[in-house]
């Protein structure tokens, strides 16, 4: 059976009036195996809550590399900080103590 992936990329969810709420409430992520986000999903201070709003709306694997754009204003070590020292995603993705 083949994999079926959909890569994502340039989203600039900081753009977006809502957030990118309604620009990822209208993608069907339906029968994917997997979600490739390929950079440039958000600033680097947005990281962490545009990355919930992924996990939100799709509940199978992500793959996430981060783009130049998630690394604007800040250094090439703060994105990363800031996404492991901001709430974890709600769908408990990446917290230990609630995955079963």
């Amino acid at each position: 059976m083949p994999l079926r992936l959909r890569i994502i990329s340039d989203l600039h969810l900081e753009f977006h009036q809502d957030g990118g709420q309604s620009l990822l409430a209208s993608m069907n992520f339906e029968s994917l195996d997997a979600l490739v986000v390929a950079g440039d999903l958000c600033g680097a201070k947005a990281v962490a809550s545009s990355f919930d709003l992924i996990c939100n709306a799709f509940q199978g694997p992500i793959i996430y590399v981060p783009g130049n754009h998630e690394y604007y204003g800040s250094s090439t070590t703060v994105p990363l900080l800031n996404f492991s020292e901001q709430k974890k995603p709600s769908s408990g993705r990446g917290n230990p103590e609630k995955q079963a």
